[in-house]
């Protein structure tokens, strides 16, 4: 049977670009490329300003191959005692599949999902045996959250980039952060901007950002 990897991640980041315009607001998913390996998610998903990382896989039993990649069990021994990096993890690090039988995208932050010895096996020294099934949401969930004020699973730009920091080095990688390729939506025509960190990214994107209109005059009273 195929694996529709790819078709989750497009049916899910459309939904979000909808849900997007729904609010007036706006929506990027950023492929990760190779990088992944170092980040242990797929994409970069951001309202250009604030960012997330997401993990697609096609369907639940696919998530048990997280445990062949070596960065998996690192992140999760290091997560179990690392209170500041597991509070940023939990609001902008999720794994997302097309639950079944509905063929709904469904997401979990990615420990509560990954980090059990279900998962990683049994010799490993986590204290979790099984996913964290309470805390998954659906994508309509995910994308209220996402986009509607107070922000729930998402980070902004500073505490994200601290986080991707820290996870590119685990493992003894140098922490140089991540390089992205971005279209210019506005240029028109088919470029791509090139961007060498996370933090030149977001620059990129206030610079565009309209200005904020003028405060409106005062008005008076007809005795002023």
């Amino acid at each position: 049977m195929p694996r529709h990897e790819q078709a989750v991640i497009d049916g899910f980041n459309t939904f979000m670009r909808i849900e997007a315009g729904k609010r007036q607001g706006n929506f990027r998913h950023i492929a990760l490329d190779g990088q992944d390996r170092h980040v242990l998610a797929d994409y970069i998903l951001t309202n250009e300003s604030t960012f997330t990382l997401v993990e697609f896989k096609y369907t639940l039993s696919q998530l048990a191959s997280e445990e062949k990649k070596d960065k998996a069990a690192i992140l999760c021994e290091q997560l179990a005692f690392t209170r500041s990096m597991r509070a940023r993890h939990d609001l902008c690090h999720f794994i997302a599949w097309m639950h079944l039988p509905e063929r709904r995208p469904s997401v979990n932050i990615y420990r509560k999902e990954i980090c059990n010895r279900q998962i990683l096996g049994r010799n490993c020294e986590l204290e979790p045996e099984f996913p964290a099934a309470k805390s998954r949401v659906s994508a309509v969930e995910f994308a209220r959250s996402f986009f509607e004020e107070p922000t729930a699973r998402t980070l902004p730009i500073d505490e994200f980039e601290l986080y991707v920091k820290w996870l590119c080095s685990l493992g003894g990688r140098n922490a140089s952060g991540l390089e992205l390729l971005v279209g210019d939506e506005n240029s028109g025509n088919c470029d791509l901007m090139e961007f060498e960190s996370v933090r030149l990214l977001y620059d990129w994107f206030q610079s565009r950002r309209p200005p904020a209109p003028p405060p409106p005059a005062p008005t008076y009273g007809p005795d002023w």
